[in-house]
């Protein structure tokens, strides 16, 4: 997600691009794209870098062993394994596919598919990450 200041200052840069559209003569008026074109290849920025960020490392594209307790969350991958306390997740979040649990405000979550509960898994996981994220 992009923060607020960078929201803020890409609305400036469209704000410029706009004035430049309307007031400039005709003769410079193409000016006004430049800005234009930064507001809109930001973002899209953005997302290049998280996708490099996310094709690189395996944690985040290997096959995945989650299991859970009251206590600790564990997951294993193919030749890593990483274990950590409930409490060490700041947020969790959920949509209608997947669990969301976020280490820091602004970092990539870790993000767990429910297909892969049964319902019993589910209320238990949705529970326990309410429970111990603070």
């Amino acid at each position: 997600m992009m923060s607020w200041r960078t929201m803020f200052a890409l609305s400036i840069w469209g704000f410029i691009a706009i004035g430049c559209l309307i007031f400039l003569p005709n003769d410079i008026r193409g000016l006004g794209l430049a800005p234009l074109l930064l507001v809109v290849v930001a973002p899209l920025n953005v997302f290049q870098l998280y996708a490099k960020q996310v094709d690189s490392d395996p944690a985040y594209t290997d096959p995945k062993t989650l299991q859970f307790n009251k206590g600790s969350i564990i997951i294993t991958g193919p030749n890593w394994k990483t274990e950590a306390q409930w409490s060490r997740f700041r947020e969790f979040s959920e949509n209608a596919d997947y669990f969301f649990l976020f280490v820091t405000a602004k970092g990539l979550p870790s993000v767990f598919p429910k297909a892969g509960f049964s319902a019993e898994q589910l209320t238990d996981f949705r529970n326990s990450a309410k429970a111990n994220s603070h």
